[in-house]
């Protein structure tokens, strides 16, 4: 894969931080890629909305919560390093239009938090964009064949609307990715209790969980996600969570309704979909090693 040449890296020495984080300094550079420096008010920003630290972070937080956040910050100067060396970079208007696109709260979020949600979005772009170039997306008529014939108990039949009872742990827009997974552990821990009938099921024991009632889940496409998991799951059942545009879902099936045939002409956009999806994933995670073994950071901390 063709990417920019960066610097020689480094080993720790003695010049290096190897104490506490003075976010006040926020020009310190913590990092740099090729030309890129990344600094010490990045890395202060994040940690003060994902874990509610500052303004002085000492050495035994940055361990457990700084090194994988530098590690976010660098990956993404080696995304924007790759764009711009084929003249694709992420620009500060596609993402205030994305964060407008995000809902009132995000577009009105102001000083750190505002600077994270725009780390954020450019991030999440650029990894997009990255794809796009880089990336072997295309899926072929035999491949929706071939996931046709492998899964017919996914594919070959659809059910008609079954009625669930669903609970949410609800996400903001933009969550942070530790926000997701923590969000996504409380509603694994409801839906074992659910299945076990354990006290601790009861909504009103759990705050953070939300009772949605009784609905019907159809092939609608509105949340694709949902309808595959509610499609394949036994009457009675409950299931891991979800992920849906209003957070972490688990449902309990109550009635499947009735099934019908559903020949590959019906069901072949909404398998290419899903094989896109999954390819586009593969991809990112095979590009994003290339770019990893062929860059070289330098690393102005030992922590």
């Amino acid at each position: 894969m063709d990417v920019p040449s960066f610097t020689t890296p480094s080993q720790p020495d003695a010049s290096q931080t190897t104490g506490p984080l003075d976010c006040a300094n926020r020009e310190a550079v913590l990092a740099t890629v090729k030309a890129t420096a990344v600094a010490a008010g990045a890395l202060c920003d994040e940690l003060a909305v994902t874990a509610g630290l500052g303004p002085v972070i000492a050495p035994e937080a940055l361990h457990r919560f700084g090194r994988p956040l530098l590690e976010q910050l660098v990956e993404g100067a080696l995304i924007d390093a790759a764009l711009a060396a084929r003249g694709r970079s992420v620009q500060p208007e596609e993402v205030r239009a994305e964060l407008g696109r995000a809902g009132p709260a995000a577009a009105s979020a102001s000083g750190v938090e505002r600077r994270v949600l725009e780390r954020q979005v450019h991030a999440r772009l650029a990894r997009r964009r990255l794809v796009d170039l880089y990336g072997k997306l295309v899926v072929t008529e035999a491949e929706v064949a071939a996931e046709y014939a492998a899964h017919g108990d996914r594919w070959a039949a659809v059910r008609g609307p079954a009625s669930v009872e669903g609970f949410v742990h609800r996400l903001a827009p933009l969550a942070a990715a530790g926000d997701i997974e923590n969000g996504r552990a409380v509603a694994m821990g409801f839906a074992e209790a659910l299945r076990a009938g354990r006290a601790e099921a009861k909504v009103s024991s759990r705050p953070a969980i939300r009772n949605l009632g009784t609905f019907a889940v159809s092939s609608s496409g509105i949340e694709p996600e949902l309808e595959q998991a509610v499609r394949v799951l036994a009457v009675g059942t409950v299931s891991d969570p979800i992920r849906t545009r209003a957070g972490w879902v688990v449902v309990r099936v109550l009635s499947a309704g009735e099934s019908r045939p559903r020949p590959l002409a019906d069901a072949a956009k909404e398998i290419r979909a899903v094989l896109e999806e999954s390819r586009r994933s593969e991809e990112e995670k095979r590009i994003l090693a290339e770019i990893r073994a062929e860059a070289r950071v330098v690393y102005d901390v030992s922590w």
